[in-house]
């Protein structure tokens, strides 16, 4: 099988690293080849209404069908895409692919919006985290430098107003993965454009990592901080609890001064620190291989019905 799936260029940096990983442990049988007009399976990455059009056979997976292309779909977001709607995208787009890939549980949304049918194309799965991000706590500092790593360029969506504000009332320090020109205080340490090898060494270096997106989201630098012995700090909600576990803080999606309050109150009064155990579980669960093995066996054994634990 020939197999596209290079993502938009002006995609963002977590995106295309998971591109990269369905590329690399690939099947022996799967050839990636750089332009679709040599594929027999394109592969998207939705975050939006970006590929298909509201009428079927006017958008990019459409026209994929016309060509004789089969689909597949990561599906980044859902409830915030332009069209929220599970049965639209039921309709017009994942009953049309082999394989919708997602960390949300698109089957229950679809359950939710009144849908009660079967589907059979869906894997429901994380993301993986690079194997050089997999630290042993043996590896960290007995005194973390930084109380928290935050990262993103929108703060007010990401939760690192709260987190910054939160820290500072507790005197601790933050780094932050992104531009130094967001100015969010003296505290905060800024880092852009560094390599996958100094930014495994950085998250040993912080007690916390956010992974606090509002509404929806996978949040990568909680689970690679997760996996270097960081303790996640997520929303409380169903698709951050399904995979951080008992591994994480959760906090409710309020209003920034409440999480603002339900941080400071974390910070002066900390629970727990992660064990080897839950570090190593959290590399086995986020493990690269084993989640895109279950994606490229959903690809090429359609009937399986794969959700991944």
């Amino acid at each position: 099988m020939k197999v596209y799936l290079e993502p938009p260029a002006q995609i963002g940096r977590g995106i295309k690293r998971v591109a990269a990983a369905i590329a690399q442990f690939k099947p022996p049988s799967v050839e990636i080849v750089p332009t679709k007009d040599r594929a027999d399976l394109v592969i998207h990455h939705v975050a939006g209404l970006q590929n298909f059009g509201e009428v079927p056979m006017h958008g990019e997976m459409e026209r994929d069908q016309a060509a004789g292309r089969k689909s597949a779909i990561v599906q980044y977001c859902l409830r915030t895409s332009e069209n929220p709607d599970t049965k639209w995208w039921r309709e017009h787009v994942w009953q049309h692919c082999g394989v919708v890939w997602s960390y949300y549980d698109i089957a229950a949304a679809l359950q939710e919006d009144g849908y009660l049918g079967e589907h059979l194309w869906f894997y429901h799965a994380p993301l993986g985290v690079d194997p050089i991000f997999h630290g042993s706590l043996a590896d960290r500092p007995k005194k973390p430098i930084y109380l928290i790593c935050t990262s993103g360029y929108i703060p007010e969506t990401e939760g690192v107003l709260e987190c910054v504000e939160a820290a500072k009332r507790v005197g601790g320090r933050v780094l932050h993965l992104g531009p130094s020109s967001l100015n969010l205080g003296p505290h905060v340490s800024y880092v852009e454009g560094v390599s996958d090898q100094q930014l495994a060494a950085l998250y040993k270096s912080c007690r916390h990592v956010a992974g606090l997106r509002r509404v929806e989201g996978f949040e990568l630098p909680a689970a690679e901080g997760l996996c270097s012995g960081a303790i996640p700090i997520c929303f409380d909600q169903p698709h951050y609890k399904r995979w951080f576990e008992e591994a994480a803080y959760y906090v409710p999606e309020a209003s920034p001064e409440q999480v603002t309050e339900e941080l400071y109150e974390l910070f002066q009064n900390p629970m727990r620190w992660l064990g080897q155990a839950d570090v190593s579980l959290a590399q086995r669960k986020f493990s690269w291989p084993r989640v895109v093995k279950g994606f490229w066996d959903r690809v090429l054994h359609p009937t399986m019905t794969l959700t991944q634990g």
